[in-house]
């Protein structure tokens, strides 16, 4: 049995990192889903990491000296063909370099193995061999990948410290091993197993921190395109169902409806904005009703709300009613202000969407109408289909000339359909204000289609959208409306070289701010949202030269002056590059500039000694 000490220095520590390290490897399989490239290779890294610390106390335990023999060998027949090798494989893929063939890594961790195995046989008393092979093991696996990866890291200095915090868990791991090995006292190395197992995890921490951070960028910008395709599109499930996982409503609802709100004060009929103490008051009680998952839009100073539900449908017709009148009594009674609600029918499936938005909109404009303080219901509304048609066939006459840039065609045809469009609102400022936003999303959707960028249309939308809520009067909104698609049409007739301008400009921006890194083609085509292929021809036309060309190019350009102004020397000129080989950076170095880093260093010194 095993003494104190050996309960403290060894059992414990091995225990705990060997389940931690079998979380992370949970977390990699389960929750991150990765199954192919160099995440599937840490992943394999980190179990066998597992199995290699977890063993350990079982190996201890163990009477029969045979049993613990076996255990040894298992151990480490896990860790020497896989443990380092996928480690050595996954950080030199996170550090940009793809040089190192994962097979032939397998196949020199197994030589090692093989070895080992050979010489640990307690019958032959060459122990000491097999130890001699473990500190080897550690040195070629752990410590000389993870020195450079930490090196690396600390020249060009990367944002993410990803990198940093895997390279110092092995280097850990690996020095820990050595030590251990060569002074025959493992101890060491399952003391040291526990913080390597941490630092893993912290690395992962950060990970989860950085997606986080994205999802706070990205999930308003896809809330606000998602709600202009339902203000336009008929068939939009697969988008909301993206959203819904984004959003975390992870069960996919059976039914839905739509709610559109608008707030009065008490005392004034006017709408306005929804201030921030009716919105967390709105938050908190669809949180209560809609367990199964909801989404808040802003339409001008209005709410436009998604409600979901596992409900089935005929027993949620009425339900919906009873939700939203507990909405509207619940805002009544913890504020001074009154909710007039709209609710569209409650449907089955999400291609039905459109539908329920559009019955949300009339019902709500309908209890404007008649109260302050009311829930209206679609089937509410007197006769909804005498009310004036709504003149479609205009509408994509006017964004057909949008997403051709026609602009003097565009103000004609937008002229005629305000007066169309006013005459279908029954002369209603409200009705008329609510059917120009639809329009200026149609629009924004057009002229994205046209090839506008994303982010610059949305600015435009909000602005229009701001500029319009401060409009009271018809003829004020019809100036406007002709004046925003003239707009819109001029800004498409620029448009595409514009677009390609921009793109160029902020791929040859992103190259001077992160020359020190490895960049490729295929990476400034994801930082812009582009096919590879398509920024690749962009590029090719607008610079007349490929963009590995261009990359290339100005890191020759930044080497030569390094070279010359610094006191670097040609592996750490080459690192701070992003070339982790140095003798691939003198080669690329010779082709731009027609002599090796050496002997241009020369040639600068004895210019300057004469």
């Amino acid at each position: 049995m095993p003494n104190r000490f050996d309960l403290i220095t060894q059992l414990v520590p091995a225990s705990s990192a060997g389940t931690c390290f079998f979380l992370l490897f949970l977390y990699f399989i389960f929750i991150r889903k990765v199954r192919t490239g160099p995440g599937l290779s840490f992943a394999i890294y980190l179990l066998v990491l597992g199995i290699f610390v977890f063993l350990k106390p079982f190996q201890l335990l163990s009477i029969n000296p045979d049993l613990q023999h076996f255990i040894c060998n298992i151990r480490y027949l896990a860790l020497m063909p896989f443990g380092g090798p996928m480690f050595y494989y996954t950080i030199n893929h996170l550090n940009g370099s793809k040089s190192v063939s994962r097979k032939k890594l397998i196949i020199l961790g197994s030589v090692f193995a093989l070895v080992y195995l050979i010489f640990n046989d307690p019958q032959k008393n060459t122990s000491s061999y097999a130890l001699t092979v473990s500190m080897f093991y550690g040195l070629v696996f752990f410590v000389i990948p993870g020195s450079l990866s930490l090196k690396n890291w600390l020249l060009t200095k990367k944002e993410s410290q990803q990198g940093l915090h895997f390279s110092l868990g092995a280097l850990l791991f690996g020095l820990a091993l050595m030590i251990s090995a060569g002074l025959n006292t493992f101890w060491v190395l399952y003391f040291v197993a526990l913080p390597s197992a941490l630092f893993c995890a912290y690395a992962v921490f950060l990970e989860l921190k950085e997606v986080h951070n994205r999802l706070d960028h990205i999930i308003p910008l896809f809330k606000e395109e998602l709600l202009q395709d339902i203000q336009i599109l008929n068939k939009e499930s697969e988008k909301i169902e993206q959203y819904l996982h984004l959003a975390g409503i992870v069960k996919s609802p059976d039914i839905f409806w739509v709610l559109k709100l608008d707030t009065k004060d008490s005392q004034q009929e006017e709408s306005f904005e929804f201030s921030p103490e009716i919105r967390t008051l709105l938050e908190k009680e669809f949180q209560r009703l809609f367990p199964s998952g909801y989404l808040l839009f802003s339409v001008g100073n209005q709410r436009l709300a998604l409600c979901f539900s596992t409900l089935d449908l005929e027993a949620d017709e009425n339900e919906s009613l009873n939700k939203a009148e507990e909405i509207r009594s619940y805002i009544e009674n913890h504020s001074q202000k009154t909710l007039s609600i709209g609710l569209g029918n409650v449907y089955p499936k999400l291609h039905s969407l459109r539908q329920s938005y559009k019955e949300a909109i009339n019902a709500q404009e309908y209890a404007s109408r008649i109260g302050s303080n009311i829930v209206a219901h679609w089937d509410d509304i007197e006769n909804p289909s005498k009310q004036q048609r709504y003149p479609a066939l205009e509408r994509d006459e006017l964004l057909l000339e949008i997403r051709q840039g026609r602009a003097e065609e565009c103000k004609l045809i937008a002229s005629k359909f305000s007066e169309k469009l006013l005459a279908y609102s029954l002369d209603d400022l409200g009705t008329y204000k609510q059917a120009v936003q639809e329009i200026l999303a149609f629009a924004g959707d057009s002229a994205k289609s046209a090839g506008m960028e994303h982010d610059y249309i949305h600015q435009l939308n909000r602005t229009a959208y701001q500029d319009l809520e401060g409009l009271c009067k018809q003829s004020d909104i019809q100036k406007f409306f002709c004046e925003t698609m003239e707009k819109f049409s001029q800004e498409v007739s620029s448009s595409p070289k514009k677009r390609e301008n921009t793109l160029i400009s902020k791929s040859i921006q992103y190259v001077e701010d992160h020359i020190q890194e490895s960049i490729s083609a295929d990476q400034l085509a994801r930082e812009l949202y582009i096919s590879p292929s398509h920024f690749r021809k962009l590029f090719r036309e607008s610079m007349d030269c490929a963009p590995s060309q261009y990359i290339a190019r100005k890191k020759m350009e930044k080497a030569q002056e390094m070279l010359g102004d610094t006191d670097k020397n040609i592996t750490e000129v080459a690192m701070s590059l992003g070339y982790n080989d140095s003798n691939y950076f003198s080669t690329v170095f010779k082709k731009w500039v027609g002599l090796s880093p050496r002997e241009y260093k020369k040639s600068l010194n004895s210019t300057t000694q004469n």
